[in-house]
């Protein structure tokens, strides 16, 4: 299923790169709503419903902070942590705002779209830093500084990806070696460009996902499978490799 050309391109390589989707997320069985409440989730996150309705904003932004709560990271977000032992980087560009990234214990996660957990002002930029801060628990979370409305710090529906986030992942993937493309089922600008950036600087593409995409004919490898199973095995290969040249 995984090519001989993968692995000899994973033990020379120095720094990889792997962007993760929807998909990566649903295999810990956390689930992305289309509608909720009989409202479309995309006209729920915007900026105008926070103005305009910023109960309903925030009772379904808390609905998916406790559904991420009850999840945890999947194994192939911890075979993503066992990778970093054989190269000098390995960075994750996720879409997902779920945090589990982070909370399976990767150093270096650009998140695209912000992170659900992270929360601020909308005119003072103030941040919370405790997500247990009893100021959340209100029906419309107030700033404690100046009472403007809380936000949390994810892509809304009217509003482009992280600017920072996104340069620092333009930049890795122009040099990194090998890229993966992990549990995206569509891809949409501007992370969609990334790959085609990766490829044109030599980079090895490999796809992992359980149905073809739009980049499946693109990618110098394509594997048919459940992320969270194949990422183990790839990890275990790649030690058993690296551990008879020592």
């Amino acid at each position: 299923m995984i090519s001989e050309t993968l692995f000899k391109r994973l033990f020379h390589a120095t720094d990889i790169t792997v962007m993760t989707g929807e998909n990566f997320s649903t295999q810990s069985r956390f689930m992305f709503d289309a509608e909720w409440g009989g409202y479309p989730v995309n006209k729920i996150t915007s900026l105008k419903t926070l103005k305009s309705n910023p109960e309903i904003f925030w009772k379904y932004i808390k609905h998916v902070k406790s559904s991420i709560k009850s999840v945890k990271p999947n194994l192939g977000h911890y075979s993503l942590i066992d990778m970093e032992r054989f190269f000098n980087l390995v960075t994750i560009i996720t879409e997902n705002i779920d945090g589990l990234h982070q909370l399976a214990g990767s150093n270096k996660v650009l998140e695209l779209n912000g992170n659900i957990n992270e929360t601020y002002c909308i005119d003072c930029k103030n941040k919370i830093e405790d997500q247990n801060d009893p100021i959340l628990s209100q029906l419309i979370p107030k700033c404690p500084k100046c009472g403007g409305l809380l936000r949390p710090d994810i892509k809304l529906t009217e509003e482009v990806s992280h600017e920072k986030a996104l340069k620092e992942a333009q930049d890795v993937s122009s040099f990194c070696e090998v890229f993966f493309l992990v549990g995206i089922n569509e891809y949409k600008e501007p992370a969609s460009n990334m790959p085609y950036i990766s490829k044109a600087n030599g980079s090895y593409l490999i796809e992992i996902n359980e149905e073809r995409t739009s980049l499946s004919d693109t990618v110098n490898e394509f594997v048919q499978a459940n992320p969270a199973e194949i990422l183990p095995k790839i990890a275990l290969v790649l030690d058993k490799l690296k551990s008879k040249h020592k």
